[in-house]
C-alpha cells in the first residue's frame, strides 16, 4: 500500500473518540439469520435467551426501530454490504440472483483503506457464487453438503483467521444461520427452551457470547466497532405466515440493530425515527472518516449515534417473491415510526403505534395518509426484475433452495393476485420438496390432498399444478399426475422444469414415449444444465436405443460445463451402457469435485474394475473405505 493509503487508515482512526490505539479500530458486523426483534431480551423478550446481545446493548447503543429492506436472506444481505436498496442493487431473490460486480461494496470500501478483510458465513444462499464476496481477503462458506453449518464452527472459523499476527486492522463479516428452520438447537437448550426458536437464538447468542471472549482475552474487543442485525425477522403463524419471504409485516421486517465499541456511548436507545440496514455501511465508514460512496442510499448515523438526534424519517420495504415464484403480486412499503404502509392490490394502512400486530388495516379511513405515504414509495427502480428472473437457476442451485425450504425455478407468468388472500397455499407448497425426499406415502398423501382442496383457489397457477402433480405421481396417481403437470407446462410453456417433472412421472408410470417428448422439450429450455439430457439418456437406454442414450450423456456433460451432480450421472449411465472407459473418466473428474462422497468412489471402483485396472480400483476402493469409517 501506498504513504497515501496507510495515512488515510490512519487518520481514520481520529474519528473513534474513545480509542487510544494508533491504529483504526477493526469493525465486527454480525447478522443473525432470521432474528425478530421481539425475541430480544433488550426488545422486550422475556425468554432469556439473549444475554449476551443484552449486555452488549448496555454497553452500546440500541435503535428500538430497526427494518430490513426485504425479508429474503441473499437480497437483505446484498442491501447491507451495500448500503442500498434492492430497487438499486437488484438482487430480488436467493439463488437465482446475483450481486452486479459494478456496485461497491463495504469490504472493497474498506480493504482499499489497509483492512484486512474476512466473511464468515453459515448458509448456502451467501457462499461466494452470489456476489457477496467482493472486497473480502478471506471469504470462508464452507457450509458443506448439510449446506448450513451451526454459529460454532462458523465462530470458530472466524477465530482462526483473526488470530493471525498483523498490524492492520479487521473488518469481518459473522453471519450465524440457526434460528432458520429446521429447529436443530443443542441438546441443553433444546430442554431448557420449550419453543425451538427461543432455543436456536440462545444458541446463536451462547457462541456471541465466546466470539466476545475471544476477542476479549486478545485486548482486540476494546478496539473493535461490533454492529449486530438481522437480515429478517421470522413470521411464526403472524398473518398466516409460518416462516418469511413472502409478507412485509413487522414480524418478518423489524429486525435488531445494536452498536458497540470505541466511540459508542453506553446505554443509549435511539427511539425517535427508523434505522435501516441500509444505514449500516455508511455508518461504519462515516465512524472511520471515510467517505461515503454516492452508490449508498443509506444515510451515516454516526453523529445520531455520538450525540442522539432523530433517525431517518422512513425505511422502505419490499417482497418480489411472491411475483417470482408464484406470480402473485409484488409488495412494497414504507415504515415510519408510527405507521406502515403496504402497497398491494388491496392496499394495507397500519398505525403501528396503537396497532403494532398490524389487524387493523386504516386504508380506506385514512385515505389522506394513505396517498402520502404512496407518494414517498422510491420510484427509482433496478434491473428489470422479471429479465433478471428469465433464466432458471442450475440443477445444483434448485435442488439446494429447495432442500433449504425455498421456492425456486422460473417465475411463473404474472396474475398480479394479492399474496394475502392466497397464504394458505405458501406453506403447503414449502413443504412439497421435502415430503416427496422423506415423507412416507401417507405424509405424502396428506399433503395431496390438502393442496388439492386448496387448487380452487389459484386454478391456473403452474407452480401449484406442478407441485400438485409431482405428489399425485409419486403416489403412482398416474393419470392425475401427468393431467396436474400437462395443465402446469400449458400454464408456462417455457419451464424446464415442469418439463422435467412432467417427463419423471411419466417415465415412473411406464409411458416413455411421453417422457422422452418431456425430456426433450426440456433439453431445448434454459437453464441447459445437462438434466434433461441425463434423464433422455436414461430413457433411451430403457427403449433399448443404447446409442441414442449415450450421446445424450455426452450431451449432458457438454451442456452442464463439467457440473459433479451430471458426471456422477452420466457416468453411471455410460457404465450401465457397459462403456465403462468413458464412465471411469466422468466419474473420477466427478471425484475430484466430490473428494468426499463415499458414492462416487464406489462407482470409481466398479468402473476401474470393469476397465481390468486393479491398482485404480483398489485405490478409488480405499478412499470409500476411508469416509464410511
Amino acid at each position: 500500500m501506498s504513504w497515501r493509503g496507510w495515512l488515510v487508515v490512519a487518520l481514520s482512526a481520529m474519528a473513534i473518540a474513545c480509542s487510544k490505539e494508533e491504529r483504526p479500530p477493526n469493525v465486527l458486523i454480525i447478522t443473525i439469520d432470521t432474528l425478530r426483534a421481539d425475541r430480544v431480551g433488550c426488545y422486550g423478550s422475556d425468554s432469556g435467551a439473549t444475554p449476551h446481545l443484552d449486555a452488549l446493548a448496555a454497553r452500546g447503543v440500541r435503535i428500538e426501530q430497526a427494518f430490513t429492506a426485504a425479508p429474503i436472506t441473499l437480497p437483505s444481505h446484498a442491501s447491507i454490504l451495500t448500503g442500498a436498496y434492492p430497487t438499486r442493487h437488484g438482487v430480488r431473490m436467493n439463488g437465482t440472483d446475483r450481486l452486479d460486480d459494478r456496485l461497491p461494496t463495504l469490504a472493497e470500501r474498506l480493504a482499499r483503506t489497509g483492512y484486512r478483510t474476512g466473511a464468515f458465513v453459515s448458509a448456502y444462499v451467501v457462499t461466494r457464487p452470489f456476489g457477496l464476496g467482493r472486497g473480502f481477503d478471506h471469504y470462508d462458506d464452507a457450509v458443506g453438503t448439510e449446506l448450513e453449518r451451526d454459529a460454532g464452527a462458523t465462530r470458530q472459523a472466524f477465530e482462526a483467521w483473526s488470530d493471525q499476527a498483523t498490524e492492520r486492522p479487521f473488518f469481518a463479516w459473522v453471519h450465524f444461520f440457526d434460528p432458520h428452520l429446521p429447529r436443530r438447537a443443542p441438546d441443553d437448550l433444546a430442554k431448557r427452551f420449550s419453543d425451538g426458536y427461543d432455543a436456536e437464538i440462545a444458541s446463536v447468542d451462547r457462541e456471541i457470547g465466546r466470539l466476545f471472549d475471544w476477542l476479549e482475552e486478545r485486548g482486540e474487543l476494546e478496539r473493535t466497532l461490533v454492529v449486530v442485525t438481522s437480515d429478517h425477522g421470522e413470521g411464526l403463524g403472524e398473518h398466516g405466515e409460518m416462516t418469511h419471504f413472502f409478507f412485509i409485516y413487522d414480524s418478518t421486517m423489524r429486525v435488531p440493530m445494536l452498536f458497540a465499541g470505541p466511540g459508542v456511548p453506553k446505554g443509549k436507545v435511539l427511539d425517535r425515527g427508523v434505522g435501516r440496514t441500509i444505514d449500516i455501511a455508511p455508518t461504519v465508514l462515516d465512524a472511520l472518516d471515510l467517505s461515503v460512496p454516492e452508490t449508498m442510499q443509506g444515510r451515516p448515523l454516526w453523529k445520531t449515534i455520538r450525540e442522539g438526534g432523530r433517525l431517518p424519517e422512513a425505511a422502505y420495504l419490499e417482497s418480489f417473491a411472491p411475483r417470482l415464484s408464484m406470480g402473485w403480486s409484488e409488495l412494497r412499503g414504507l415504515r415510519t415510526d408510527r405507521d406502515k404502509l403496504i402497497e398491494a392490490p388491496t392496499p394495507e394502512l397500519y398505525d403501528t403505534s396503537e396497532d403494532p400486530g398490524e389487524l387493523e388495516n386504516l386504508a380506506t379511513e385514512r385515505t389522506e395518509r394513505l396517498e402520502a405515504m404512496r407518494r414517498a414509495l422510491p420510484q427509482e427502480s433496478g434491473p428489470d426484475v422479471m429479465e433478471v428472473q428469465t433464466g432458471a437457476a442450475d440443477q445444483t442451485v434448485l435442488e439446494n433452495l429447495n432442500r433449504l425450504g425455498y421456492l425456486g425455478g422460473k417465475a411463473p407468468p404474472p396474475s398480479g393476485r394479492d399474496p394475502k388472500d392466497l397464504i394458505e397455499l405458501l406453506d403447503p407448497i414449502l413443504r412439497v420438496e421435502s415430503t416427496l425426499l422423506n415423507g412416507r406415502p401417507d405424509e405424502i398423501r396428506s399433503l395431496a390432498e390438502k393442496l388439492d382442496a386448496l387448487l380452487p383457489k389459484d386454478p391456473t397457477n403452474p407452480k401449484l399444478l406442478d407441485h400438485l402433480g409431482r405428489l399425485w405421481g409419486a403416489l403412482g396417481e398416474c393419470d392425475k399426475g401427468l393431467r396436474l403437470l400437462d395443465l402446469a407446462r400449458r400454464a408456462s410453456p417455457q419451464d424446464a422444469e415442469i418439463e422435467i417433472h412432467l417427463g419423471e412421472v411419466a417415465r415412473r408410470c411406464g409411458q416413455l414415449p411421453k417422457a422422452l417428448e418431456a425430456f426433450e422439450r426440456a433439453a431445448g429450455l434454459p437453464p441447459h444444465d445437462g438434466r434433461a439430457w441425463v434423464r433422455l439418456g436414461r430413457v433411451l437406454t430403457e427403449m433399448g436405443r443404447q446409442p441414442d442414450a449415450a450421446k445424450a450423456y455426452t450431451r449432458a456433460v457438454e451442456d452442464s460445463d463439467d457440473a459433479a451432480e451430471i458426471l456422477l450421472e452420466a457416468g453411471t449411465g455410460l457404465f450401465n451402457l457397459g462403456r465403462a472407459l468413458q464412465a471411469e473418466a466422468m466419474l473420477r473428474k466427478a471425484a475430484n469435485k466430490l473428494p468426499n462422497d463415499p458414492d462416487v468412489w464406489e462407482r470409481l471402483a466398479r468402473a476401474c474394475e470393469a476397465n481390468g485396472a486393479p491398482e485404480r480400483a483398489a485405490e478409488a476402493q480405499r478412499r470409500l473405505e476411508a469416509l464410511r469409517r
